[in-house]
């Protein structure tokens, strides 16, 4: 899991930790497949221009409790 994480954007982890609070709930769901997402897992998806605004634009909407 460290080794993903490290290669992981800034803003997306610093979105993720504001949005869950806590390094283990960022990093849980950074790791995941998320339906929001079509099933993708962000870390993963996060690594093009285009994946990493799907997953800033998804955070965003958790943080501010839209329900999509």
């Amino acid at each position: 899991m460290v080794i993903k994480l490290k290669r992981l954007d800034e803003s997306v982890h610093a979105a993720a930790l504001r949005t869950f609070e806590s390094p283990d709930g960022a990093a849980e769901w950074l790791i995941e497949p998320v339906a929001g997402l079509g099933g993708a897992i962000p870390v993963e998806l996060a690594k093009t221009a285009k994946g990493k605004k799907q997953v800033l634009w998804i955070l965003g909407c958790i943080e501010h409790s839209v329900f999509i």
